[in-house]
């Protein structure tokens, strides 16, 4: 994708910014939310990741990254160390369950839970 844009856009020597800001004449980077507005929320709507008029900014990138990296390792000291925490208990509020899981889960315990005897058969 990076090679890609780098043929598009205006501003493809090695000296010049990945994202140069066309209206500074690619003197200095976009601004993120510049950035975010322009190319990464419309993209995020066109893949039905969010709404139209939903919010989306790049601190849903940090939920995602800390979900997705506790999720791959089970250990919330990476997402810590990678979202630059200094306590896990706020690493925390960035992590969230995945629904799926969670569900599979419930169906698997409610199987198990359905396919005990009664006590009132165990006793007998």
């Amino acid at each position: 994708m990076l090679q890609q844009w780098r043929q598009e856009t205006p501003y493809s020597t090695d000296e010049d910014f990945v994202f140069a800001s066309p209206a500074l004449s690619g003197k200095l980077p976009m601004w993120g939310q510049s950035m975010n507005a322009d190319f990464v929320k419309p993209a995020a709507i066109a893949l039905q990741l969010v709404a139209e008029g939903e919010r989306f900014g790049w601190h849903c990138f940090r939920h995602s990254l800390s979900t997705w990296a506790n999720e791959a390792t089970k250990d919330i000291t990476v997402s810590q160390t990678m979202l630059r925490h200094a306590k896990p208990d706020t690493t925390g509020i960035y992590t969230h369950g995945n629904f799926s899981k969670a569900l599979d889960a419930q169906r698997e315990y409610m199987q198990e839970l359905l396919a005990m005897k009664p006590a009132s058969e165990a006793a007998q």
